[in-house]
């Protein structure tokens, strides 16, 4: 029994250090981010082969802390839907960091799926974290993917919310600006 309460313990403490990861992600603060990673990574037996990056570089920061999330995704994806804002958490910081380093499409991709489960959820502030990457991506790209019809009724039951329905109309118009002829 001590040894399964050890283990809850580790789990927690590898949760607690994503948590924080997530945060300092949204911050911009990659190194930090990483460092929280690893740590929580190493607890939970999943850091595999990542290192903190040896140069100092903008991008190679972000390219570790996307591999991290990854990592950290499956961690908090394995919880059994017990820890569904962690994973909310982590696809938001994954679509943060997959914007600034010109993933866009993929970008979108996460921080919409977290925008569903915050929906499906009642989660006002996390999918206001979500919308709040959306809307920094372009327009095109955000609205290309809630048009598929494969996500048209995700898209439908996510904008119900006053918020979302008049960041979606701010979407379309800009998306309209740009795809419009010109006389």
């Amino acid at each position: 029994m001590a040894q399964q309460d050890s283990t809850g313990d580790d789990e927690q403490e590898a949760k607690a250090y994503i948590r924080s990861g997530n945060d300092r992600i949204l911050n911009n603060d990659f190194q930090g981010a990483i460092e929280n990673f690893i740590k929580g990574l190493e607890i939970a037996g999943k850091r595999g082969n990542i290192k903190q990056p040896t140069t100092d570089s903008f991008k190679s920061g972000i390219e570790t802390a996307i591999e991290c999330l990854k990592k950290a995704l499956e961690i908090a994806s394995d919880s059994d839907g017990e820890d569904k804002e962690l994973e909310m958490d982590t696809l938001i910081g994954l679509g943060h960091a997959c914007r600034l380093n010109r993933q866009l499409e993929r970008a979108n991709q996460h921080c919409q799926e977290a925008l569903y489960i915050a929906n499906k959820l009642g989660d006002t502030l996390r999918a206001n974290k979500a919308m709040g990457v959306i809307e920094k991506l372009p327009p095109w790209i955000a609205y290309k993917r809630m048009m598929t019809t494969h996500d048209f009724l995700i898209t439908s039951t996510i904008f119900k919310h006053p918020i979302h329905q008049i960041a979606f109309n701010r979407m379309t118009y800009k998306t309209k600006l740009f795809t419009m002829p010109r006389k």
